[in-house]
């Protein structure tokens, strides 16, 4: 497994010093602000299969993550419009998949409340299996 890789964000957008935990996963805004470019948006409400679909599995996860092509080195999950999702969802995208893909920046935007929940659960998570530093 490849190791998370370190970005981390007072609030005024500048990186953090070097001895915080820190993950690979921020909302865009600050990504835009540190690095001043942008990436790959991905509108998950997009992906559903039909209007009345809820995102709770790691299936539909991986279905979101089937939009990324190999090699993107930022994305963006916009959760505009989707008013809930499931924790093996969030935990599928924001935990697994940045662990296999460390090089790749990934954030978020648009999510309400119950959907942020389950993104900073995921992010937590991902924090508690960083390696050790040498």
């Amino acid at each position: 497994m490849g190791k998370l890789q370190a970005l981390a964000f007072d609030p005024g957008g500048q990186q953090a010093e070097p001895g915080r935990i820190q993950s690979n996963v921020a909302p865009i805004s600050a990504i835009r602000s540190l690095r001043g470019r942008s990436g790959l948006v991905i509108p998950v409400r997009n992906v559903r299969v039909s209007l009345s679909e809820t995102f709770v599995t790691r299936y539909q996860a991986r279905r979101v993550l089937n939009t990324v092509p190999p090699g993107t080195l930022r994305v963006c999950f916009d959760f505009s419009g989707i008013g809930s999702i499931g924790p093996a969802f969030a935990d599928e995208i924001f935990f697994i998949y940045a662990r296999q893909n460390a090089s790749t920046e990934i954030a978020w935007e648009g999510a309400e409340m119950h959907v942020k929940n389950h993104i900073l659960w995921a992010v937590s998570r991902a924090k508690q299996y960083q390696p050790a530093p040498v």
